[in-house]
């Protein structure tokens, strides 16, 4: 979705990028949620709040849009700044093929009161067979 493959740039050169790609959980739900990877920030551009304005600009577009969460496997004391929350807590687990190193790096994002409620399932990466074989 091109809508949703993000850079920000610094005098013409880039200087952050992100995707959000719908994401199924369980073969199911895959035009309500959204999986965020990859995020990255130039090394000379890190802590100056490219990150921080890249993920809310993503998180305030993918609301727009009407999707009803977002999905991310990565370190919680960065993402539960944006209001993500460790994933069991919605009733979304890993695949037990592709666990992550904790419980807690698997995060979920409702992009409005109680979006998740009835979105349950497995985040299973298998669609993507780069990362799985």
């Amino acid at each position: 979705m091109p809508e949703l493959d993000l850079v920000v740039e610094d005098e013409g050169s880039i200087i952050g990028h992100f995707i959000l790609s719908i994401f199924p959980i369980s073969k199911k739900h895959e035009h309500e949620l959204l999986m965020l990877s990859p995020v990255s920030v130039a090394m000379n551009k890190q802590r100056q709040g490219v990150g921080k304005y890249m993920l809310q600009e993503g998180i305030k577009l993918s609301a727009k849009m009407g999707y009803k969460g977002i999905i991310v496997e990565g370190d919680i004391r960065y993402y539960r700044r944006f209001g993500f929350r460790t994933s069991t807590d919605f009733g979304i687990y890993a695949a037990n093929k592709n666990l992550p190193p904790s419980v807690d790096n698997l995060m979920a994002l409702e992009l409005s009161e109680d979006s998740l409620k009835n979105i349950t399932g497995e985040v299973d990466y298998s669609m993507y067979t780069s990362l799985t074989h």
